[in-house]
């Protein structure tokens, strides 16, 4: 064996050892590009992540068509809907306080001003719009924006979007047309951010409106326990029918006695007719009125219209009362007592039953004014018992005749009650006009 075999071994042991070297070698490239591609994996999946992050994000603001809040435009007129833009620019830059795009008055200063050199950005564009307006960066609130492209809100209310060299367009914050303006930035940081103005707004909006139907619910109910409270005074029985006495004991009354009333006086009986009429005018009115008011949901009016009613069946009550009378004391020929029942009906001018006839077609008429119709209801029931309060007539005589009267026509009057109700209610008007005056 020579020395050149010594130092490099036979053919064959050299052939080995190159074949195992190569196959060496091709492991360490396939190990190489093993390695090579799992970077690629990786890197490919670091930027599906990212993009996947991105678009999680923007689906958590995903765009919402400001309609589909549910706007109600005479709730916010009734209501006065007011949008709270400090609490909304507040909320913004809490939120962007520390982001890179957010922009300071001296950021948009150096933006639409520029550089000599600097290439012409769309702020740069910008730059005459807002730089021949000195009002528009002097009343400069908030900005966020990228290099083409931004939102700027202004003190006056007014908020400036663009998104390209010519598409730049101003907007009142509280207006529909901005927010239901479509998301066409490209920054998807922007577009982050425009939707979150979306949703500051849209989420004051959702809980003032929340609020405001709360309360109302709130007083809807009060007003409904409140109508609960005061009308069972008035309807006991609940049935919608107010409790008055029944006013055609008068007419079966005067039916009875016509021949005897004629023979006195022909007159009278038309004028007791008229009475009796005027009743049941007024009757009815009283129901369309108690119906009418029904309805009221203003606490303070409703009271006020309760009240009138209450007076205007007391009022009725007065001239039923004393109609009756009239009737018994003409049949039992207390003429004095007659007269001065005729005369006080006669100053009121109940023979002319007009004014209850007007009422009842104001009620019918659609378009009527029911505070109107309410403020002469009062009047009149105050002529009336102002007039006709006294009962001094009124004896334990004339109270048994007139018992005696309605027993015979089969009556569900009880006159004592009768009296009863008419005294306790002008007991409680002094009272409380007592009061008045005191306080």
């Amino acid at each position: 064996m020579g020395i050149l075999d010594k130092f490099f071994g036979s053919d064959k042991e050299y052939q080995i050892q190159l074949e195992k070297e190569k196959e060496e070698f091709e492991k360490r490239e396939l190990e190489k590009q093993r390695i090579e591609k799992e970077k690629e994996e990786f890197e490919e999946w670091k930027l599906e992540k990212e993009k996947l992050e991105e678009d999680k994000k923007l689906e958590n603001l995903k765009e919402i068509e400001f309609h589909s809040v549910g706007r109600d435009k005479t709730l916010e007129k009734d209501h006065n809907w007011k949008f709270n833009r400090l609490k909304f620019l507040n909320d913004l830059k809490k939120e962007y306080s520390n982001h890179e795009l957010r922009l300071s008055l001296s950021d948009l200063n150096s933006k639409v001003k520029g550089g000599v050199f600097d290439r012409p950005t769309n702020w740069y564009l910008l730059r005459n719009d807002l730089t021949n307006s000195t009002k528009k960066i002097s009343t400069f609130e908030f900005g966020f924006g990228g290099d083409d492209e931004g939102v700027i809100f202004f003190k006056d209310h007014e908020v400036c979007l663009f998104l390209g060299r010519t598409d730049w367009n101003y907007f009142d914050w509280d207006s529909d047309d901005f927010q239901g303006r479509e998301n066409n930035f490209k920054n998807v940081e922007i577009r982050s951010f425009f939707e979150k103005c979306k949703s500051l707004y849209i989420s004051q909006y959702t809980q003032w409106k929340e609020k405001t139907l709360e309360k109302l619910g709130e007083e809807e109910k009060e007003i409904n326990d409140y109508k609960t409270e005061i009308f069972k005074n008035l309807d006991k029985d609940g049935n919608g029918l107010v409790d008055i006495t029944e006013g055609n004991d008068l007419s079966i009354l005067l039916k009875k006695h016509q021949n005897k009333i004629i023979n006195i006086n022909r007159d009278y009986l038309k004028n007791l007719v008229k009475i009796s009429y005027f009743l049941k005018t007024k009757k009815n009115n009283i129901q369309s009125i108690f119906s009418s008011i029904r309805e009221i949901s203003d606490k303070d009016l409703l009271h006020e219209y309760v009240k009138t009613l209450e007076d205007d069946i007391h009022s009725y009550n007065l001239v039923l009362f004393n109609s009756l009378n009239m009737v018994v004391s003409l049949v039992e020929d207390e003429m004095i007592t007659f007269y001065e029942i005729y005369e006080m009906f006669d100053n009121l001018n109940l023979f002319d039953s007009k004014h209850q006839k007007d009422i009842s077609e104001n009620l019918k008429n659609i378009g009527y004014n029911l505070n109107n119709l309410i403020q002469e209801i009062q009047i009149m029931s105050d002529r009336i018992t102002n007039t006709i309060q006294d009962l001094s007539y009124v004896t334990e005589q004339s109270n048994q005749q007139l018992s005696s009267q309605l027993d015979e026509i089969n009556s569900s009057v009880k006159v004592g009650n009768f009296i009863n109700s008419i005294q306790t209610y002008q007991l409680y008007k002094i009272n409380k006009q007592t009061k008045g005056l005191t306080k």
